[in-house]
């Protein structure tokens, strides 16, 4: 049985988050309901593999687009322009990542990244783990490389027990 959950760890236990599995069905059905204490099963069919798939998809959805909105804040920034005034319409379109930007404004105005609840290494290895799928896969590696970049920087840069906010030491205009 695969499986995988993507939220802040806040959030595991709650609705808000979803475990994809795949495998067996008879094994899923059995073991459902202790299921349901980490997040809303997600039964996805048979292929064993398939939840990992949609896991790794998922991610590479995430980390692009956390990466994209320090890219545009770090343009608003470098221009004298407020993060904080795109935040509104960020989240209009931003789904889960809706839910860090506020933070993000916070964590890089402040340029103070804690570590509690993720780290650039953890994400960098999820970042390494999106790109060796799209290589395997036989996807152009060209978006996740880039992604992949900013954490192996930051990460080179001594922020690897900081937050994925410490990007913004490698991303902003110096």
């Amino acid at each position: 049985m695969g499986g995988g959950i993507v939220v802040p760890a806040p959030l595991v236990g709650t609705e808000a988050s979803y475990v994809f599995y795949s495998g067996p069905r008879a094994v899923f059905a059995e073991h459902e309901a202790v299921l349901r204490h980490i997040g809303r099963p997600e039964y996805r069919g048979e292929d064993h593999g398939l939840a990992q798939l949609l896991y790794q998809a998922r991610l590479t959805v995430f980390l692009t687009s956390l990466s994209a909105y320090l890219q545009a804040f770090a343009l608003l920034a470098a221009e004298g322009a407020d993060p904080a005034r795109l935040v509104p319409f960020a989240k209009e379109v931003s789904g889960l990542a809706a839910s860090y930007l506020d933070e993000t404004v916070t964590q890089t105005r402040a340029r103070t990244y804690p570590g509690d609840l993720s780290t650039a290494t953890m994400m960098g290895a999820t970042a390494e783990h999106i790109l060796q799928a799209c290589r395997d896969a036989g996807v152009d590696p060209a978006l996740p490389e880039a992604v992949k970049s900013q954490y192996d920087r930051a990460i080179a840069a001594g922020h690897g027990g900081d937050n994925w906010t410490s990007l913004w030491e490698v991303v902003a205009k110096r």
